[in-house]
């Protein structure tokens, strides 16, 4: 009666927390299939970049509808200002001096025209706290069931705290970084999240 009393603890802790090869918990499975349906969603908050060359303080604001996207990125007092916007098929870089720039491959883009790149198609998944569902990934959570961790596309993203926005338990500091040559730190401070509509 012992031993069956503990197996039955057993397989309750293992349907609650990731087991030992990292699978999602169940209930952070469910919360990332509904954000993905998700028809618009966008943020405002802090961002912090540091290369081997260079680094800057700024503010970003990202606004995703379905496959459309727009970030825009502010340094102090309007330095350093610059818009991506578009689709996977076609992504548009503007500076703030007025150059434009077509992103046929985004990271190698902003590598040439900003001196840093980050994978935006991934990007905009990583901040919702979701891999990227077509690209190999691997990921790992924290005790309370959360996703702590993403390894995708040769970058690490380390999710460090949450917060509840519109009743989704979303990232509010997260730290991105692709083996020391690019570092990025975000910290979010507002969710703005319309629910899919019903079919």
């Amino acid at each position: 009666m012992k031993r069956l009393s503990y197996l039955l603890v057993v397989v309750v802790l293992s349907a609650c927390v990731a087991g030992p090869r990292g699978d999602a918990p169940i209930a952070w499975v469910d919360r990332s299939e509904a954000i993905l349906n998700l028809s618009t969603w966008s943020l405002n908050g802090r961002i912090g970049l540091q290369t081997a060359d260079h680094g800057f303080n700024g503010s970003l604001s990202w606004q995703q509808t379905n496959d459309d996207m727009r970030a825009d990125f502010h340094g102090p007092l309007g330095a350093g200002a610059f818009r991506v916007s578009g689709n996977p098929d076609e992504l548009v870089l503007e500076t703030g001096d007025g150059a434009v720039y077509a992103l046929d491959e985004p990271e190698a883009s902003l590598e040439n025209a900003l001196g840093w790149g980050v994978p935006l198609h991934a990007l905009r998944y990583w901040l919702i706290g979701v891999p990227h569902p077509d690209i190999p990934s691997q990921t790992s959570f924290d005790p309370d069931g959360r996703l702590a961790t993403i390894e995708q596309l040769e970058w690490r993203v380390v999710y460090e705290r949450y917060s509840v926005a519109e009743g989704w338990e979303m990232p509010r500091k997260l730290v991105l970084d692709n083996s020391g040559d690019v570092r990025i730190k975000l910290v979010i401070s507002r969710w703005s999240i319309t629910p899919a509509a019903e079919s």
